[in-house]
């Protein structure tokens, strides 16, 4: 029996891709080290044993979040609306509003 190709799965996912959506990028990086991921430019991929594969991920969307903050140092202990918004890829805070 011979053994299949390292990127066999791939190749049939990205057959799959390229036979309904033209619009899916595919990427590769050198195997084994920590290279950024760069996309193919050119088609059809040469499937290198050397390199890895993969689809571009969708990137996440920013998104808000909504709360409050207590005013500890107002006598009447009033709270401050504001709005958060969080780096959909992250996780983190990039920003903080405050709501009038």
């Amino acid at each position: 029996m011979t053994t299949p190709h390292p990127h066999a799965k791939l190749m049939l996912e990205y057959a799959q891709d390229m036979a309904k959506d033209q619009d899916i990028v595919w990427q590769t990086r050198a195997a084994r080290q920590n290279f950024n991921w760069v996309d193919v430019k050119r088609e059809p991929i040469l499937w290198n044993a050397n390199q890895e594969y993969r689809r571009k991920p969708v990137p996440r969307p920013d998104y808000k979040m909504y709360g409050y903050v207590y005013y500890k140092t107002d006598p009447h202990g009033r709270y401050i609306n504001v709005i958060v918004t969080v780096d959909g890829e992250t996780g983190e805070p990039k920003s903080v509003e405050l709501v009038k």
